[in-house]
């Protein structure tokens, strides 16, 4: 309905119009409709190379959902690239230091985990939790899930030291809020980094 709305009054070629396709975009793309939602995205962004150019913050929100998307069907090369993209644009509109390019770096980081680059995907990881816990405290929601990440990906690596230090880091912040069920997590996650170290 608001598509319908904005392309009667505004247009096929209007900026708030490219903002509706990439919503639908997203939404097929939730229903596994992803060649719909692909033909969404490449139409927002269609708009938005032209009416913004190719290094507006904009336009690297619809480079960031085609990377996603993509990702999701398999294609990490493509979706990599269209991911890199939208983080260059976002690291020279807002910094290095910014929430948006955060979670540029946790789609990166994701990408090239699931790839099996992991000493890549941990330096993308690495800045996510370092950003997130200075911007939202270490007991955020999302603070918690990136560290999560990070610290599966240090485990499985090997990376004993590291990972056990980010665990009892976690479990004190779980404690110090008293949050007993994050707190029992990290603990079964440092039972089971000593346990393995110990093994090998």
């Amino acid at each position: 309905k608001a598509l319908a709305i904005w392309e009667k009054f505004l247009g096929t070629g209007h900026t708030r119009t490219a903002v509706a396709y990439d919503n639908i975009g997203s939404l097929l793309e939730d229903q596994g409709s992803y060649v719909e939602a692909m033909k969404y995205h490449l139409k927002a962004l269609a708009i938005k190379e032209k009416e913004f150019g190719t290094d507006h913050p904009d336009t690297a929100t619809t480079y960031n959902n085609i990377g996603m998307l993509l990702k999701q069907r398999g294609k990490h090369a493509e979706a990599l690239e269209y991911l890199l993209k939208a983080l260059a644009i976002l690291e020279k509109s807002f910094g290095a230091d910014h929430a948006n390019t955060a979670a540029a770096y946790d789609n990166i980081g994701s990408l090239l985990h699931e790839q099996g680059k992991h000493a890549e995907a941990l330096d993308y990881l690495l800045k996510v939790v370092t950003i997130r816990e200075r911007m939202l405290g270490t007991t955020h929601p999302r603070t918690l899930t990136s560290r999560r990440t990070l610290q599966l990906l240090l485990e499985e690596q090997g990376l004993h030291a590291q990972a056990l230090a980010y665990f009892r880091k976690a479990l004190a912040d779980a404690i110090a809020i008293g949050n007993d069920a994050e707190a029992a997590i990290y603990q079964r996650y440092i039972n089971a980094v000593t346990g393995t170290k110990r093994r090998s």
